[in-house]
């Protein structure tokens, strides 16, 4: 099913600014019912769930890191940095840990300077890394820090930390996530719906970032400037307000111009692209109308989209996304 902007009224403008969603998508929401749940390839994303424990209560002081199909929760304090890559001589971080007390790390390779997993010293920070090519299983670090890795949806998940219950937390807290397709076969479109009033009164956000390569992997076709598919590498649910206006100058409503070229819509991914949503209320709307979708996408193999991801200055965002971390080697 084509997705269609709901039906207009007097007050909006008689055509949108551009259709979106992850592929052929759902129509919009109503404030009340939940959207559908994501496929494994590019839809519209589900409703952003609040961070949650095991049993579904409410988790305070905690945050739900994304990579591909599953969501876990963290201390929302924790900074964000990498996991281990395959290298020709093993596995090694390839990028600077952040002094944060901790980390979550993706298998990304942001720096040409890199420590080898084997012989590394004892741990100084926990940490959680996702999608790491390790083995399942306990291995004990010394002074009391333990690494503790688990298969799940088809990657891996490993925990280390000198505290039993931080372990215990983060992994009973692995579940399907919710938030974002998990893959992206083709470009979409930008979709910004609003009113001459304004772009609604803001009901939910989240942002949805992709890595080229299909499975996990990177895509080595990408390394070699063709085009190729992308999986999901972070989401986040309610993103800043700077995040949402700079989206909004992209979408180039109030009159703005557009700020970002423009490949063919529904051709593969070239890199990484970045999806930042949102879902609006009419402030006159009738009850029950639909939500307005507003959906911004940005194409990191063009310069002007790296750009606008730059300056939403996200630590996470340049701690996955090699586009913004320039070239390594």
């Amino acid at each position: 099913m084509s997705l269609r902007p709901a039906r207009p009224v007097a007050r909006r403008l008689p055509a949108l600014l551009g259709l979106l969603l992850l592929g052929a998508a759902a129509a919009c929401t109503t404030a009340d019912a939940p959207e559908p749940a994501p496929t494994t390839s590019a839809a519209s994303p589900s409703e952003p769930v609040s961070e949650v424990a095991a049993d579904g209560s409410p988790v305070r002081g905690w945050r739900t890191e994304v990579w591909r199909e599953v969501a876990v929760s963290v201390p929302a304090a924790w900074g964000s940095g990498v996991a281990p890559v395959a290298l020709d001589d093993g596995l090694a971080t390839c990028g600077d840990a952040p002094d944060q007390g901790g980390w979550v790390g993706r298998p990304v390779q942001v720096s040409d300077l890199c420590t080898p997993l084997d012989g590394a010293p004892v741990p100084t920070q926990p940490s959680v890394w996702l999608g790491a090519d390790l083995e399942p299983g306990t291995t004990d670090l010394g002074d009391g820090w333990v690494r503790r890795t688990v298969a799940v949806l088809g990657t891996t998940v490993t925990v280390t930390s000198d505290d039993e219950a931080v372990r215990a937390r983060v992994l009973g807290s692995l579940r399907p996530q919710r938030l974002c397709p998990t893959t992206m076969d083709v470009l979409p479109r930008t979709s910004y719906a609003w009113t001459v009033e304004g772009p609604g009164s803001l009901r939910r956000s989240w942002l949805c970032a992709y890595r080229a390569g299909q499975d996990g992997q990177d895509g080595q076709d990408w390394q070699d400037g063709q085009a190729g598919g992308a999986y999901l590498a972070l989401a986040r649910a309610g993103v800043s307000d700077r995040v949402l206006e700079r989206a909004r100058d992209v979408a180039g409503i109030y009159g703005r111009r557009p700020t970002t070229c423009r490949r063919g819509v529904g051709a593969p991914p070239a890199g990484e692209v970045v999806v930042v949503s949102a879902r609006s209320r009419d402030t006159y709307a009738r009850p029950g109308a639909r939500l307005l979708v507003q959906d911004v996408v940005l194409d990191l193999s063009c310069a002007k989209d790296r750009a606008v991801v730059r300056s939403f200055r996200e630590p996470a965002l340049a701690s996955v996304l090699s586009s913004l971390a320039g070239p390594v080697g």
